[in-house]
């Protein structure tokens, strides 16, 4: 009873403040105050007294991220000491996780921490090595975020179901689903390459697409582990309608990691193939009414590189390849570049944020990047952490194949689209890639915890 009336209480404070949170909304967009963020770190502070559960810190996380994000007006603007409004979300958030981690003694590396530490380690030496901390801010920063939330995520879920973990994401992420649909019904695109895309009330597509894009591994398993009908159908159409939305947000990269993801899914994980190319074509269907405005446009650039594929060989033009939007150009500058420097700089890099100024735009391609922002030593460490990530996630199959192969396929999707774009230097990626690599570490204690269940319903059966 007490136990009950204790749940009760936790799940009311927990209602209580999310309702606050999400009725903030219309005082922020009203007017540029503190409003908002004050109310976040209110929560934050009341969900770590009344130990809210740790699935409900989770959702509240997540929901003031995106709420955050689909506010630019409100969240971007640089306010006190220049930070925005989300810098300075981010930064709490932050400092709420480490003293959560040291309050309850979970603090703890693995390998996949410890590589990224290294990562961070050739950032500071590059730093003082060409004394640019102010680019150590803006960058790594980022990356002390995301071994934090690593961290954080792996030991705040610990005893958190894996399924209840994948529904927060699903449930979250109809957000950006719905305000997407919202902007498409009121022809708010924007023109790019030919084509409308949609970035709704986010600042950027791939702000949107990644939020999107999450929600499909969670998505497709929870579809593969429902039994009821009616429950699938749902999580059918609820895939069609995240794929739709990916493909009218328009950002090239992330339709790349969705078919590769699914590649990967038809050939590796799933034994039934069939129902992959079934899920395709049913995609593929919903866009055919609209195959003028929708498919031909968007692909247009494609079409033109296959029939003349020399087009990928002109380095001097940066915006002649349209497909590539002038990344070739910008690697080509900035290998250049560190190939041009000393032996120090060869080892340790150019510094961070060099490429950036150098080409005026990032550099789309986190090897590249790594090789000659940090050196030899940076790009090494890049790798130790991408490989420590996948031996760690092969190991854990041991405890559920298929869902680990999952996490793998959404890792490695990320890994390709990393050669177009900086998916480790956006903190949406680091949140959600930290968050299901915590689900994956789940399985053992929920497949320990069902094993003892069943020794002990046949202890109970034998004394009856």
């Amino acid at each position: 009873m007490k136990m009950n009336i204790r749940i009760f209480r936790q799940n009311i404070i927990f209602l209580g403040f999310t309702a606050i949170v999400l009725g903030a909304m219309l005082p922020v967009v009203s007017a540029n105050n503190y409003i908002f963020l004050m109310l976040i770190y209110a929560a934050l502070v009341f969900l770590s007294l009344f130990y809210i559960s740790t699935a409900g810190i989770l959702f509240f996380i997540l929901s003031a991220r995106i709420i955050l994000d689909s506010f630019p007006q409100v969240a971007y603007p640089k306010l006190l000491f220049g930070f925005s409004m989300l810098e300075y979300f981010t930064l709490g958030l932050m400092v709420f996780m480490v003293v959560y981690l040291l309050v309850n003694n979970g603090l703890e590396l693995d390998a996949i921490s410890k590589s990224m530490c290294f990562v961070l380690a050739t950032m500071v030496i590059t730093t003082f090595y060409h004394l640019n901390f102010s680019d150590f801010i803006a960058v790594g920063s980022l990356w002390i975020y995301f071994t934090i939330s690593y961290i954080f995520f792996k030991f705040l879920l610990r005893d958190v179901r894996q399924q209840n973990i994948l529904y927060l994401i699903v449930i979250t992420s109809l957000c950006p689903l719905l305000n997407l649909f919202w902007a498409i019904a009121g022809g708010s695109g924007s023109m790019h390459s030919g084509f409308a895309r949609y970035s709704a009330s986010f600042l950027h597509v791939h702000h949107l697409s990644n939020y999107l894009f999450f929600a499909i591994p969670a998505l497709l398993y929870l579809l593969l582990q429902e039994s009821k009908s009616i429950i699938k159908y749902i999580y059918i159409i609820l895939l069609i309608l995240f794929h739709y939305g990916i493909f009218m947000a328009g950002y090239r990269t992330v339709w790349i990691a969705t078919g590769f993801f699914w590649i990967f899914y038809i050939l590796v994980i799933s034994k039934k193939k069939l129902a992959g190319v079934l899920i395709a074509c049913c995609i593929m269907l919903f866009f055919w009414k609209n195959r003028e405005a929708l498919l031909i446009t968007r692909f247009m650039h494609l079409k033109l590189i296959l029939e003349d594929p020399t087009q990928l060989l002109n380095l001097e033009n940066y915006e002649y390849n349209g497909l590539l939007s002038g990344r070739i150009g910008f690697w080509k500058t900035a290998i250049e570049n560190y190939l041009s420097s000393n032996i120090l700089s060869k080892f340790f890099g150019t510094g961070i944020h060099s490429t950036s100024k150098l080409n005026l735009t990032y550099m789309h391609n986190e090897y590249i990047s790594a090789l000659t922002e940090t050196g030899i030593a940076g790009l090494a460490a890049l790798l130790l952490w991408i490989i420590s990530a996948i031996k760690t996630t092969l190991q854990r199959l041991t405890y559920s194949r298929e869902y680990g192969l999952i996490v793998l396929g959404t890792f490695l999707s990320l890994l390709v689209i990393a050669a177009g774009t900086m998916p480790f230097r956006d903190a949406i990626v680091m949140n959600y890639i930290s968050i299901y690599f915590a689900a994956l570490y789940n399985y053992q204690n929920d497949t320990v915890e069902s094993v003892r269940d069943k020794k002990t319903d046949s202890h109970t059966k034998l004394n009856i």
